[in-house]
């Protein structure tokens, strides 16, 4: 048997393919999306570790967070369900997947610490 490989993804860039908005948000089209990801990642040998933002905690984050939402309003395009990282991490971790919250650091900086000490490779937007 071979060792798995790990792929650390910063599964927040990914929400929009897990939940795809057409005229509302289909939880359990989410769920069987994070199904497949999982069976796929499992069948190429890959071990993942999904890794989110707890909460918005430096003003880098803060900053981004600001901006998404005001043009969200100006569009009047809400592109995520309320709670949608926190029920795509439930949805990762009923499916096997480790997941990883960053809690005083940008999940950014958190995840490419823990990819280098790991080894493991990223996949971020």
């Amino acid at each position: 048997m071979r060792v798995a490989k790990l792929l650390y993804m910063d599964a927040a860039n990914y929400t929009t393919f897990f939940f795809p908005c057409r005229k509302r948000w289909d939880v359990g089209l989410a769920e069987t999306n994070v199904s497949k990801f999982v069976k796929a990642a499992e069948q190429s040998n890959w071990k993942v570790v999904a890794f989110f933002d707890q909460s918005i905690q430096t003003p880098e984050a803060l900053r981004k967070w600001r901006k998404r939402r005001e043009v969200e309003v100006r569009k009047g395009k809400r592109v995520l369900p309320q709670a949608g990282l926190r029920l795509l991490g439930d949805m990762m971790r009923e499916n096997g997947i480790q997941v990883r919250y960053s809690l005083q650091a940008d999940n950014d900086d958190t995840l490419a610490s823990w990819a280098q000490v790991d080894g493991a490779s990223v996949l971020s937007g």
